[in-house]
Order: C-alpha cells, then structure tokens, then sequence
C-alpha cells in the first residue's frame, strides 16, 4: 500500500501547485481590486512562449536535429541553451504583454497579478495536474482498484503499471513534497521577475528588461545541469530554489513601497 504519509504529502503538494495560487489571485482581488485581466494574459503569454514556441525549438533543437542533440548533451552547453532560453521566451514574453497589451494600471499589484497568471498556470501544468493523477493513482493502488486496470490492458502496459505501482509504494513519503517546494518557491520568483520586467516598462528602463533575462538563466542554470544529470542531489537544488525565493521574497516586500511611488 502507497502510506498515508505520502499520500499526505500529495495532497499538500496539490494544494501549493493548485490552491494557492487560486487563493492568492481571490484574496488580491479582493484586498487590492487587481485585475484578472493581468493575470489570463500572464497565463496565456506562459502558454505561447514556453509552451507553443520554446517547446517547438526544443523538440527540434533536442530531438529532431541529431547535431544540435548530440552537442546540447554537454551539461555545460545544456545549461547555458536551457537557462538562456527559458530566459529569453519568459522575459520578452512579459515584456511584450506590459509594453503593447497591459498599458492600464500597471500597478505594484497588477505586476503581482500577472506573475500568479503565469506561475500559476506553471504549477498546475508541471506540478497540479501531475498530482492529481498521483493522488488517484495511490488511493486505487489502496483499495484494490488498481488491480482491476492490469485485466484490461496488454502486458507491456501492465508491467508499466506493475512499475508504477511499485515506485508509488517503495518511494520515501517526503520525494512527493518535493514538487510541491519546487513550484511555491518557483511561483515567488515568476513574481518577482514579473515585478522586474514591469518596472523596466513602466520606467523607460530597458536594461532592466535585460537584467530579469539574465536572471532567470542563472537562476534555471542548475535546474539545468540537474536534468542532464551533472547535479544528482534534488534535495541540494530545492534548498538552492528555496534561499532564492526567500532573497526575492524579501526584495520584493522591501522595494514595494519604492515601486508604488514611482507611478
């Protein structure tokens, strides 16, 4: 049987993946009257940028081109493709919404709204939905359910069945929190890059545009090297997430003031 714990552990990641983002946009929606407008557009701009045109280029540029392939296996070139293009899409994405589409408002909450838009729809897509299917997954897996799916299907897909169901009972409880760590502190940092890229509109300062590029390569740089493998401690690369989201955190409540008054 799939513990208790970790089934726990589901669900509280559900709840940061899904929930909280949902509860922040209603709670600021009520508190600071942000516009949901800011927060559909940041969602959608994540959908095209990331998903439509940053995913195109890496199915090519990963998969379909042997060339670029073999090279992009070098966790150095890896690493800098990955960051670099994660930076590239997410900013000028934002920046292109800020500039041509959100030009009403563009408030310290408004900048907030945006960045739940965009962070939340990344949770969900990478973390939520994921853990939905987790979560249904172990409580089959617990009340004998699962059994019945390995009758109906053929047996390559039942000995992947068999394999999931023996990973979801052998896995530590805590590795199902994980996810739920990585995207609370993932979400900070969409916000405060959000808040980044908006000020280098609303103030005519296009280096700051370029500084938001730049950190959010370095900031994805050992995400990067940890999906080819060259950092293999998960629990090194959520603390180093995590005191990068506290830094933020904290920039973002101590410049918020300062934000505010240069409308």
């Amino acid at each position: 049987m799939v513990s208790g714990s970790s089934i726990f552990f589901m669900i509280i990641t559900i709840i940061l993946s899904i929930i909280v983002p949902i509860a922040l946009i209603v709670f600021l929606r009520k508190k600071h009257n942000i516009s949901l407008k800011y927060v559909i557009v940041g969602a959608i701009a994540f959908l095209l940028a990331v998903k439509l045109l940053e995913g195109s280029i890496h199915q090519y540029v990963l998969y379909n081109n042997e060339k670029t392939a073999m090279f992009l296996r070098q966790p150095i070139a890896y690493m800098l493709y990955g960051g670099l293009m994660a930076g590239i899409f997410e900013e000028t994405a934002r920046f292109i919404c800020f500039k041509w589409i959100l030009k009403k408002d563009r408030s310290f909450e408004n900048g907030i709204a945006y960045g739940l838009g965009h962070g939340g729809i990344e949770a969900f897509l990478i973390a939520g939905s994921m853990y939905i299917n987790n979560l249904i997954t172990a409580i089959q897996i617990n009340t004998g359910n699962f059994e019945n799916l390995l009758d109906k299907v053929d047996n390559s897909t039942a000995q992947t069945l068999m394999y999931i169901k023996e990973q979801m009972i052998q896995m530590p409880s805590y590795t199902w929190i994980i996810a739920g760590i990585e995207r609370s502190s993932s979400l900070i940092i969409q916000l405060g890059l959000s808040l980044l890229v908006l000020y280098a509109v609303r103030e005519g300062k296009i280096r700051y545009f370029f500084l938001a590029i730049l950190c959010h390569a370095v900031i994805n740089f050992p995400v990067a090297l940890y999906q080819v493998n060259a950092i293999e401690n998960i629990i090194f690369l959520e603390e180093y997430l995590v005191i990068i989201a506290i830094v933020i955190l904290f920039i973002i409540i101590k410049t918020r003031k300062k934000f505010k008054e240069k409308i």
